[in-house]
């Protein structure tokens, strides 16, 4: 019964050592009992880490060093090919799951051949409090918004039919890029409506980088979606969107980051793509108000 099915979380790690305990402690309270994990310390530089996996290691636990670093990209595929259930996950070792999360996830995975992915709701912790609320999946959709998180209950064989978790993407949007990648190998998902996942915000966190650093990384990750997936985009008739999105995104990004110039550049190539979108003219009259933040050591 799919109930019982066994299945496979698998949990890169790169200096989150400190949190693997409390990770790892999430699985051994979840309803479903079936799990397997593997711990994939990918090259850890922060002296404790290699430690603080070992000791998480147990009959359930499977602890792998890389002698080299892989990116979270290249970790969470080693671990992937040492799953042997259908069913597979990648925990982020700063992350937790909610104790039902693999009882209201396997079952629905596994109990329809053509589902890919089963993906929740995202509850924040940490730094940060709140929920992520994902939506009724929508192939055309998943084009333009990445409403199935990171995190999400994927099948192995829907995995070997793509090319898995792309290192190209270690700048932002390798889970996007998968979930494409499986969609487009002709797989369905579904959505459990209910905050199961709960992601950790902290010093670490994407979101904390420097905006203009952020701005260009966002930029550089959705181009090369793009051109990775050009032929879903044209098909589901969401290229246009995906483009002007990528210059509103880089527009508000560069206003936040103090470069008023280069959010106007951004901001009026999205008008140039989609001249009656309505989204880029607040940004842009903020753009043209104002001001250059200073650098340092600039006078006043």
């Amino acid at each position: 019964m799919s109930g019982d099915a066994p299945v496979t979380i698998v949990i890169p790690c790169f200096n989150h050592g400190r949190f693997l305990a409390d990770c790892v402690g999430s699985l051994e309270r979840q309803t479903h009992r079936r799990w397997r994990a593997v711990v994939i310390d990918d090259a850890s530089t922060d002296g404790e880490t290699p430690a603080l996996a070992d000791a998480v290691r147990s009959d359930r636990v499977e602890v792998v060093h890389l002698a080299e670093n892989m990116g979270r990209a290249g970790a969470r595929n080693v671990g992937i090919e040492r799953a042997e259930s259908e069913a597979v996950m990648s925990l982020d070792a700063d992350d937790k799951l909610e104790p039902e999360h693999l009882a209201r996830t396997v079952p629905v995975l596994l109990s329809d051949p053509r589902c890919g992915i089963v993906y929740t709701d995202y509850e924040y912790f940490g730094a940060r409090q709140g929920t992520a609320r994902g939506k009724p999946f929508d192939r055309d959709l998943l084009y333009v918004d990445q409403y199935i998180f990171a995190g999400s209950l994927f099948r192995k064989s829907a995995f070997a039919k793509t090319p898995g978790y792309r290192s190209e993407f270690n700048i932002g949007n390798e889970d996007w890029d998968f979930w494409l990648s499986i969609v487009e190998a002709g797989y369905t998902a579904s959505y459990v409506a209910e905050p199961l996942y709960a992601y950790r915000v902290h010093e670490g966190s994407w979101t904390s980088q420097p905006t203009l650093a952020r701005a260009e990384k966002t930029r550089l990750s959705r181009e090369l979606l793009r051109d990775m997936h050009i032929e879903g985009y044209r098909r589901s008739g969401k290229l246009r969107q995906f483009d002007r999105d990528t210059e509103v995104k880089d527009g508000r990004l560069r206003l936040l980051g103090g470069d008023p110039h280069g959010a106007r550049r951004s901001l009026l190539r999205a008008l140039g793509i989609a001249p009656l979108s309505l989204e880029p003219w607040p940004l842009l009259f903020r753009a043209l108000v104002e001001r250059p933040a200073r650098t340092a050591g600039e006078s006043r």
